[in-house]
């Protein structure tokens, strides 16, 4: 009788490993923190010794995950006491979401990692960046109530300029790490806001205001949706993204990220 045959793909791992040592050593890279020249062992653009990312750690916000003052003496004896607080920008501003979990603060090299997956743009930094992305955020996902997994989308010229969507890539990540599916294309975006990093909060919200809208509404209708996007500042993104699928139907909207700014 002849041995039965695996149908499962062999391992390329080891390849994988020794291919990406072999480019190292054909185009070697330098830290982009202290300079020191890169191995196989290090994470692109950025040495070991280097690179470094701040988890969002509670207290925080329960709604837009803000972290918040606390007495940690406090948080480690009573880790209920901060459960359910509001910071005042979520009482200021109703929320479509329900809430918001966000694996890093926007800082530090992952500040940086992040600019050079998005901006020189690097898509392999974002390959880098998903593993850890995934070890902070599972333990905090919801168990159950979400049927479907989105990314915020970019406008179709800046994802030509680019050759990606960094939400996607994480969406899709997230997709296949939960077994919850994942839906490209549920909103579009319409319009490109001016640059915001001048504007004030207020600025920032009306100037998202008609830049999305609902693509594949059939997809909604009565659906938890958790929508995914790199970075949440001051939440006018989300926020309106969240308004125009509940709008369409959609039930609940959770908002994962990879980073948020404080």
């Amino acid at each position: 009788m002849s041995p039965a045959v695996s149908n499962k793909p062999s391992d390329t791992r080891p390849l994988k490993k020794y291919w990406e040592s072999f480019l190292c050593m054909l185009f070697p890279h330098n830290c982009a923190v202290c300079g020191k020249l890169l191995n196989e062992e290090d994470m692109f653009f950025f040495c070991t010794g280097c690179f470094s990312a701040d988890p969002v750690t509670p207290p925080f916000c329960s709604i837009c995950n803000k972290p918040v003052k606390g007495d940690p003496g406090l948080l480690e004896t009573h880790p209920d006491f901060f459960s359910g607080i509001v910071c005042p920008d979520c009482e200021k501003v109703k929320k479509h979401f329900s809430s918001v979990i966000s694996a890093f603060i926007y800082r530090g090299t992952i500040r940086q990692a992040i600019h050079i997956w998005k901006y020189a743009p690097n898509r392999k930094m974002g390959t880098y960046l998903l593993p850890p992305f995934w070890e902070s955020v599972k333990k905090r996902l919801p168990a159950s109530g979400f049927d479907l997994i989105t990314p915020v989308p970019i406008h179709g010229s800046k994802l030509a300029e680019r050759g990606f969507n960094q939400a996607e890539m994480l969406a899709s990540y997230l997709s296949v790490e939960t077994g919850i599916p994942f839906e490209k294309g549920l909103l579009r975006k319409t319009g490109e806001r001016a640059p915001s990093f001048r504007m004030n909060r207020k600025e920032r919200i009306e100037s998202i205001k008609g830049t999305f809208e609902a693509a594949r509404p059939e997809k909604l209708n009565g659906r938890g949706v958790i929508l995914v996007d790199d970075v949440y500042t001051t939440g006018s993104t989300a926020n309106e993204a969240s308004r125009i699928l509940k709008k369409a139907g959609a039930a609940r909207i959770q908002v994962v990220t990879l980073a948020r700014s404080v």
